[in-house]
């Protein structure tokens, strides 16, 4: 069992809500990390089950939230609450591998003010909107360069100093689609440096259903979009999974071959060039496609092709929305 206790190195945060399976799992996953100077605080925001048992079975410290606050503010609970130097964010629905914690804290020892890790290409369920929606993040992840200017709070580290610094995670930015890249743009204009280890990794268990996937990244066009517009980003975020340059023309080309199918309904002439733009699509984003097929086989490549399309049309109209907010909600 993990017990809490004084003068660790690091401590662990993990915000919870109602999910106390999985956050089980998650601290059993921690009990075998090779990494053993760290304690956990795990923050139940405002749970209704049993996660509060559990986390203290485990011997961990326990903060429980009167009122539902979101995970932003959960996680700056937790940070109050440390007692070491280094802290350590995890969802709670995350599975870390032995090396994980020895591997995010490492560049902190070595000079780094924060880092971040990775999913591995494979999440814990394996049905096809879970295995995609983990293969997209942990695809786009894996093309950033090792100094990056975002956060990610599923498996990430930082100062304690540098976090008090920054004041935590904003208020004003609350959604869980967008806190942690607010927080890690902060970091950057205040020259703090982020690393990205992909060897740091943590099994991903959420299950997701096609609503799930859509609802997910409506949200994240629409509010990337807006916290882009209201940084005067525009399209220069640099956060993989949110950079125009790295997704914009597979997205275009989504929109273009929904639009041509569309109109094919009335002009049946135009059906062949729909067919020819969806049988391209896959080259224009082959490394993504290539993980798909390598990682989820050829059943979730498939899929994939029918689904992207949709996909990416509901995260036009979230980015559509989030720029309607900017414009009417400034």
């Amino acid at each position: 069992m993990i017990l809490s206790r004084e003068g660790v190195k690091a401590t662990v945060i993990i915000p919870v809500f109602n999910s106390d399976q999985i956050l089980q799992r998650c601290l059993e996953a921690l009990s075998y990390s090779h990494f053993r100077d760290f304690d956990i605080i795990v923050v139940a925001d405002c749970s209704t089950d049993n996660s509060l048992q559990i986390a203290r079975d485990f011997g961990c410290k326990v903060i429980s939230l009167k009122k539902r606050s979101g995970p932003a503010h959960a996680r700056n609970r937790g940070a109050e609450a440390a007692n070491s130097q280094l802290l350590v964010f995890l969802d709670s629905d995350v599975l870390c591998e032995p090396e994980t914690l020895g591997r995010i804290i490492k560049p902190l020892e070595e000079g780094w003010d924060a880092c971040v890790g990775t999913y591995t290409p494979i999440p814990g369920y394996s049905n096809f909107f879970s295995i995609y929606k983990n293969i997209f993040i942990q695809y786009y992840h894996d093309i950033s360069g090792s100094r990056i200017d975002w956060f990610w709070t599923a498996c990430g580290a930082i100062k304690k100093d540098a976090f008090n610094d920054l004041g935590g995670f904003s208020k004003f930015f609350s959604w869980k689609s967008v806190e942690d890249i607010d927080f890690g743009y902060r970091m950057t204009k205040m020259n703090y440096k982020i690393f990205f280890n992909k060897e740091a990794s943590v099994k991903h268990f959420h299950s997701f259903d096609f609503m799930d996937v859509l609802k997910n990244d409506f949200k994240k066009g629409r509010d990337w979009t807006y916290f882009n517009l209201t940084q005067n980003r525009s399209l220069s975020l640099k956060h993989p999974v949110a950079q125009f340059k790295y997704r914009g023309l597979g997205i275009l080309v989504s929109l273009l071959f929904v639009l041509i199918l569309i109109f094919s309904t009335i002009e049946f002439y135009l059906f062949p060039l729909a067919v020819f733009i969806f049988l391209i699509s896959p080259f224009i984003e082959k490394g993504f496609f290539s993980s798909l097929l390598r990682y989820g086989g050829v059943r979730i490549f498939t899929i994939a092709l029918f689904f992207k399309p949709i996909d990416d049309l509901v995260i036009s109209i979230g980015a559509f929305v989030g720029l309607i907010r900017f414009l009417f909600k400034r």
